[in-house]
């Protein structure tokens, strides 16, 4: 989930390998692996306007397993509005991801996950 990891770093766990496991502590039932939480929080790094900021060794080999364990992340000025709810990850940056047999794409958000109700909701910020 990109809100929690981009909480996760903006509450100081900026080390990919403390924040997998505070992702895990927060959200047990998710069971996403490592590999899942490192290419979401990659997505928001390398968005048209990231929202995270990804560092790493520059001369690092795109195949070394270990490459994640040596990878922080800081958060930016627009993780921090997004984080805030005054600009959206959509549409700065727009989406297409596949996502539980459907895919999402575009600049523009029609649903979004209405975390008090626990469902899809079409609302007004979309």
């Amino acid at each position: 989930d990109g809100s929690l990891c981009l909480e996760l770093v903006a509450d100081g766990q900026a080390e990919f390998k403390s924040l997998f496991p505070a992702f895990g502590n927060r959200e047990p039932l998710y069971g996403f692996g490592d590999a899942q939480v490192f290419l979401e929080l990659k997505r928001l790094a390398t968005g048209r306007q990231p929202i995270l900021k990804m560092s790493n060794d520059e001369n690092a080999n795109p195949i070394d397993s270990n490459q994640p364990l040596r990878t922080t992340f800081q958060i930016t000025s627009h993780g921090k509005a997004v984080l805030n709810g005054d600009e959206d990850f959509v549409r700065l940056n727009g989406i297409d991801l596949w996502l539980g047999g459907v895919h999402l794409q575009g600049d523009e958000a029609a649903w979004r996950w209405d975390e008090d109700h626990y469902r899809l909701d079409r609302n007004a910020n979309c």
